[in-house]
């Protein structure tokens, strides 16, 4: 994923979670409305006084955990869903027929391979 790809993202899904550092080191995450502004920069709602304005004031790494928490979202929607509508199918006009199991394994496959093309960015490989 690039950073277009990214931005766009974030431009339609404005929840996350914004994972900060404490001054010892250990994880703060904070859930955070956010947004892309004119120039392209990554926006997040916060308050000067706020634990996570400080963080990053001392330390400025920083992730946005939106795909986490929209997974978790799906997650939970999936596991709603009875076992016996699993086998349910629609018709795709070049595939054919395709079940709710087979589209939910699509997605799922597709959801992990863009965690990792995150992760990889934020480690800069």
């Amino acid at each position: 994923m690039d950073l277009d790809h990214a931005r766009e993202f974030v431009r339609v899904n404005h929840h996350a979670i914004l994972h900060t550092f404490r001054a010892d080191g250990s994880p703060q995450m904070s859930p955070v409305a956010c947004g892309v502004d004119d120039d392209g920069f990554v926006v997040v709602s916060t308050r000067e006084t706020a634990m996570k304005t400080k963080n990053l004031k001392r330390d400025a790494r920083a992730s946005l955990e939106t795909f986490r928490v929209l997974r978790a979202s799906n997650l939970a929607l999936l596991e709603s869903i009875p076992e016996k509508l699993w086998d349910n199918y629609g018709t795709h006009q070049e595939r054919g027929k395709e079940t709710v199991t087979h589209i939910v394994s699509m997605y799922a496959g597709h959801d992990l391979n863009h965690l990792r093309q995150v992760e990889a960015i934020v480690k800069g490989t």
